[in-house]
């Protein structure tokens, strides 16, 4: 059994039985333990959807921010200049719902990549009601040039922990993700885009 603080700092891995307790945990990780029934002993702070978006926005914040502030551009731009990097060309209706964006903030940022030479779009001759959007070279290029340090900012939190801290964590994150209807990896879902 594991049990894992999300401020990434406590971490316990125990084997013992599952209903009591392991040995020297802090007091911060005890209400996940015994969270009471129907989370009784639960105080908003230790919600783990509290925790977890705290982290996400500190990670957004310290990871992702300065590279994209490095390159000038926007953290919806990074996420459709990624969705298309990866494709030819996609029907603008599947970027936005992939990107799990508003439609308008992903129109704003498709405007700007189009803009900036990044991306184009095209009305599908096929069916004029709907717009076709694909990277450019420029598009290309510039995600190529971003990468190299978005990774090296990743590894900037895999290196804070251990591999079987990373193992668990991975597995982790997929049960969760499993638990509320989300796939994190885009390959045995392409409807589900996990980026940055």
């Amino acid at each position: 059994m594991i049990w894992f603080d999300l401020k990434l700092e406590n971490f316990v891995t125990y084997s013992g039985p599952t209903t009591k307790a392991p040995p020297a945990l802090d007091d911060e990780i005890l209400p996940w333990v015994e969270p009471g029934v129907d989370g009784a002993n639960l105080a908003f702070e230790n919600f783990m959807t509290f925790r977890m978006m705290r982290l996400a926005i500190g990670m957004q914040r310290i990871i992702t921010r300065p590279y994209l502030m490095e390159f000038d551009i926007s953290l919806p731009e990074w996420r459709l200049l990624t969705m298309l990097s990866r494709q030819s060309s996609i029907p603008f209706s599947a970027l936005s719902s992939r990107s799990r964006m508003d439609k308008a903030q992903v129109s704003r940022a498709l405007r700007s990549l189009v803009s900036s030479g990044l991306a184009e779009s095209r009305t599908d001759p096929e069916n004029k009601r709907r717009i076709i959007v694909s990277i450019t070279d420029a598009g290309h290029a510039m995600f190529q040039k971003i990468l190299p340090t978005a990774k090296r900012n990743q590894m900037r939190l895999l290196d804070v922990l251990t591999v079987d801290e990373r193992i668990a964590l991975f597995r982790i994150l997929d049960k969760l993700a499993e638990e509320v209807g989300v796939t994190l990896d885009p390959r045995k879902n392409p409807d589900s885009e996990a980026i940055l």
